[in-house]
């Protein structure tokens, strides 16, 4: 990603400082739309496990992951001290995979769990 070329692009079309989020999105990653939230004061971190889904399609979804990482699409792993270090508070959603009408594997991400507990809304929820 040439960051600097977009940005003499976005400003040869007079589109800052409207478009700036683009440039700190390439720079700092895009908001996701997931307000900032904690659980609890004592908990620094919510990661459920995967889904059975999920681990019936492990190799497709390794495989998967494997080939977002290459692009550059997806970075880590990451540990939880790395991610601590940074993050006061994260969480992740259970993993989960369905088959497509055509049947290929599509990898999900389970922002609706947890379901029913009150306690633990959903990241949909927020």
């Amino acid at each position: 990603m040439n960051v600097g070329a977009w940005e003499a692009a976005l400003k040869a079309a007079g589109l800052l400082p409207e478009f700036q989020d683009v440039l700190d999105g390439f720079c700092k990653g895009f908001d996701q739309g997931i307000p900032k939230h904690r659980l609890t004061k004592d908990l620094t971190y919510y990661t459920p496990p995967n889904h059975t889904s999920a681990l019936l399609a492990k190799s497709k979804i390794e495989e998967s992951i494997q080939k977002e990482l290459k692009a550059k699409r997806m970075f880590g792993p990451f540990t939880y001290k790395q991610v601590a270090e940074r993050f006061p508070f994260f969480r992740t959603n259970p993993l989960g995979a369905v088959i497509n009408g055509d049947g290929s594997l599509r990898l999900i991400n389970d922002l609706l769990f947890p379901h029913g507990r009150t306690e633990i809304p959903s990241v949909n929820s927020l």
